[in-house]
């Protein structure tokens, strides 16, 4: 019984491992896919915004309608790659669509204030491999899902400077599955048909924003997110095989938790009104992901089983240029470029999201459908480096990595109304 007990402890303990390094892959890509028309943009609405998006761009620039505004719509990401797995061609990564909604309301208030309400995601992870795959020990399919609930309010301090602020609650669920593999020797192995860990956290950071009128027709604006702590819970499970133990298969199921931080960021806007149709805007971001150094796997009822991974991450900028032109009186042309920093380290990597720098070229049509209804439509490509990495199995054998013809397709729709 001792001898079952352990083996299954130590077939955990690698699973957990495993789980540690896809985890931190997990949080280390924001999403910014919040709107049709800030996606075609390439996010250069922190200036100015005019719709209900202000919610998330810059709350700051709420005061800018005039109206009751509301807007919803979805994002639709597909993410794919060719790998290489110690030099040798494998199967790609496509991990279908996944979708992304939003919605915004913003309402004016006497007094020069204004509220709003919003719902948008702003981080998340997709990837999935066979469930046989040579690096199935790392992982064969994840999923990371947040949501972010964010009540604002503006001030407009002077006819040129306004001031926001808000809450963000933020919903995280990690979930993931892969193949750990331990033998003792040559003469009795234990293999592991799957490990599947799922776990949640509701927590909560905020969000300062202003804006100032630096010409009739440029403005710019700042918005900083502060971060937020999750301290996940959720269930480890373990299904197991042995041809040398009597009475295989086994099943361990127990707790987990781990600590994880979505971290702090900072934004600066300008948009120009070039002339009455044409206007453009630039943006760029800071992340602060060496904030996110190491992660924690805590199994609270087999202490032995606690693991730390050290991360190595860096912090990164994310640059956008977009700019849209009323081609006709009821429709808009847009396009943007934007290039997006990789904050993970070049030494050491996850299967559950391929690494490297990426280009995302947008564009996208605006309508005005009358009596206050517009409809906004995007499309983004994604281009992302090819670039490799290294893999540690539960054996600690390492294996290169590599990824390339790594794109991504991004396809946007809002729907806005104006009371």
């Amino acid at each position: 019984m001792k001898t079952r007990k352990s083996l299954l402890c130590a077939a955990a303990a690698a699973a957990i491992f495993a789980f540690a390094t896809e985890f931190a892959g997990a949080t280390g890509y924001a999403l910014y896919e919040t709107g049709a028309r800030g996606n075609a943009m390439g996010g250069s609405l922190i200036g100015s915004t005019r719709d209900a998006s202000a919610v998330y761009f810059n709350p700051a620039n709420m005061g800018e309608t005039t109206n009751v505004c509301i807007m919803a719509g979805a994002t639709f990401i597909n993410p794919f790659h060719d790998i290489q797995i110690d030099g040798q061609p494998r199967r790609k990564m496509n991990a279908g669509w996944f979708t992304i909604p939003h919605a915004y309301v913003t309402m004016p208030l006497p007094g020069g204030f204004s509220v709003g309400l919003g719902e948008y995601s702003e981080y998340g992870v997709g990837t999935k491999y066979k469930n046989n795959w040579r690096l199935a020990n790392d992982s064969y399919e994840t999923t990371v899902m947040q949501v972010t609930t964010s009540p604002v309010l503006s001030y407009q301090v002077t006819d040129k400077w306004s001031v926001g602020a808000g809450a963000r609650v933020s919903w995280l669920q990690f979930e993931t599955y892969n193949r750990p593999y331990w033998t003792t020797s040559s003469a009795l192995g234990m293999a592991a048909n799957r490990a599947h860990v799922k776990g949640d956290d509701v927590s909560a950071g905020f969000i300062l924003a202003t804006q100032y009128k630096l010409l009739d027709n440029l403005r710019a604006g700042v918005v900083y997110r502060s971060p937020i702590h999750h301290r996940l819970h959720g269930n480890f499970d373990l299904d197991m095989n042995s041809a040398f133990i009597p009475g295989a298969p086994y099943h361990l199921g127990t707790k987990c938790r781990g600590k994880v931080e979505l971290p702090q960021s900072i934004q600066l806007g300008l948009n120009w009104d070039i002339t009455e149709r044409w206007r453009a805007g630039a943006s760029v971001t800071w992340t602060r992901w060496s904030a996110l150094d190491r992660l924690t796997i805590k199994v609270p009822t087999h202490p032995a089983l606690t693991h730390t991974t050290q991360m190595n991450w860096h912090d990164v900028w994310r640059f956008g240029f977009g700019t849209e032109y009323d081609l006709l009186d009821w429709m808009c042309v847009r396009g943007s470029y934007q290039y997006d920093m990789d904050p993970s380290s070049e030494l050491k990597g996850a299967t559950m999201m391929s690494a490297g720098h990426r280009s995302l070229i947008g564009s996208g049509l605006g309508f005005d459908l009358g009596g206050g209804w517009t409809l906004d439509v995007g499309y983004t490509l994604i281009i992302q480096d090819a670039v490799t990495r290294y893999i540690y199995d539960d054996m600690g054998a390492k294996h290169r990595f590599q990824t390339h013809n790594a794109f991504s397709h991004i396809v946007s729709a809002s729907v806005g109304y104006s009371f």
